[in-house]
C-alpha cells in the first residue's frame, strides 16, 4: 500500500523511493531537434510580416469601406475602384433608384396611369404584360399587389407625383419630406429600419457633407432617374417619357441634383443627398446620421433621435458574419 509523506511511507523524502525531484532521477531535455523548425517558423511569420508592411498598406485592416467594398482614404483600390485618396470618412447618400421606384410604381400602376398606358396604342399581349408587371392581375411574377394610393384622376396624379418628387429632390423644406402630412406621407418616417436599402455608402471628404453642399457647389452634376433594364415596368416608363398626358411631369421631375466630382468619387447616382439628412462624424473615420434643424423642428427631437438610432441599428444589422466573410473574400485578391 502506499501512502503520503506525511504519513511515513514509500515517498517520504530521504527515503527509498524520494520522489521530491521527480520520478527520473537524472533528467535532460527532449526533442531537441524541434527547436529549429521553431525557429525557422518565426523567421517566416517575421519575413512575411516586414513583406506585407513593405508592400502592403497595414491601414486596411481598420479603413471603412464603401458600398462596392473600395476602401476610403487610399489611392489605389483592389477592386479598380475609385482614387478616394482625399475621401477618408465613410457617410451615406441617398438611393435614388430606391427612394424613387415607389412614386414611379404609383405614377405608373395606379387608376390614371393605367388610363394614359390605354391611349397609347398597346397591343393587346403588351397591355396584359402591363396588367401583369403592375400586378393588377394574377400572374407568376406577383406575390401580392403594390402598395401606394390610388389615383383616378391624371391631373390629380401629376399633382401627386409633382409634390412627392418635389420632397425627395429637396425643392421644397426638407422637413415636409419626414412628416407625416406631406406628399409623401409616413413613407419617409417608416423607412429608417430599412436604411440600408435607401441609403449608400459612401466615402466622402468629411461628415459635413450632405444636401446643402451640393445646393452651394458651383459644379454640381445632375442625375436623371432610369429604371432597371430587367424591370418589367421599364418599356411602360420610356413610353410614358416620350407620350403621353403623363410626359411633362415625368421629364420635369425626376432629375436630381448630384455633388460634384471634387466631393464625389462616384457616378452621379451615387452621389445625392438626401435632403434633412446631416451627418456628424464617429470613430475610425465612420459619419453617424443627424436630422438637419428643419426637420428637428417639424417631428421633434425625440423622433429624430428615433431615425437617427433606427439608421444605425439597420446598418450594423447588416454587417453579419456572412457579410464580413463575403467582403473577406472579396479583397484576397487585393
Amino acid at each position: 500500500e502506499q501512502t503520503s509523506p506525511e504519513s511515513g511511507g514509500k515517498f517520504q523524502k530521504g527515503g527509498d523511493n524520494d520522489l521530491s525531484n521527480g520520478p527520473v532521477a537524472n533528467r535532460s531535455c527532449t526533442d531537441l531537434w524541434c527547436l529549429p523548425f521553431l525557429l525557422v517558423a518565426w523567421l517566416a511569420y517575421l519575413v512575411v510580416t516586414f513583406m506585407g508592411f513593405a508592400d502592403g498598406n497595414p491601414a486596411k485592416l481598420y479603413l471603412p469601406r464603401d458600398y462596392s467594398g473600395a476602401y476610403c482614404g487610399v489611392e489605389t483600390n483592389w477592386n479598380s475602384g475609385p482614387n478616394t485618396l482625399n475621401f477618408p470618412y465613410l457617410s451615406f447618400t441617398m438611393n435614388a433608384t430606391a427612394t424613387t421606384d415607389v412614386v414611379v410604381k404609383q405614377l405608373l400602376c395606379s387608376t390614371a396611369g393605367d388610363s394614359v398606358i390605354q391611349t397609347l396604342g398597346l397591343t393587346t399581349a403588351s397591355y396584359d404584360s402591363y396588367l401583369c408587371a403592375c400586378c393588377k392581375v394574377p400572374c407568376d411574377s406577383c406575390r401580392s399587389s403594390y402598395q401606394f394610393s390610388d389615383v383616378s384622376s391624371v391631373t390629380d396624379l401629376q399633382s401627386t407625383v409633382t409634390g412627392k418628387m418635389q420632397e425627395i429632390r429637396g425643392a421644397v423644406s426638407p422637413s415636409s419630406l419626414f412628416s407625416p402630412s406631406g406628399s409623401n406621407g409616413d413613407f419617409f418616417t417608416n423607412m429608417w429600419s430599412e436604411a440600408t436599402k435607401y441609403f449608400n455608402l459612401v466615402c466622402l471628404p468629411d461628415c459635413n457633407t450632405n444636401f446643402d453642399t451640393s445646393n452651394s457647389s458651383t459644379t454640381p452634376r445632375t442625375w436623371t432617374y432610369e429604371m432597371a433594364e430587367d424591370n418589367p415596368l421599364k418599356t411602360y416608363w420610356d413610353l410614358l417619357k416620350t407620350s403621353g398626358s403623363l410626359q411633362t411631369a415625368i421629364n420635369d421631375q425626376f432629375t436630381f441634383t448630384a455633388l460634384p466630382l471634387s466631393l464625389c468619387p462616384y457616378s452621379e447616382n451615387k452621389c445625392i443627398p438626401m435632403p434633412g439628412v446631416e451627418f456628424s462624424a464617429a470613430s475610425l473615420n465612420y459619419c453617424s446620421f443627424k436630422m438637419s434643424s428643419d426637420v428637428i423642428s417639424a417631428v421633434g427631437s425625440s423622433a429624430a433621435e428615433t431615425f437617427e438610432s433606427l439608421a444605425v441599428q439597420s446598418f450594423t444589422e447588416s454587417e453579419s458574419l456572412g457579410t464580413l466573410l463575403g467582403e473577406f473574400e472579396k479583397s484576397i485578391d487585393a
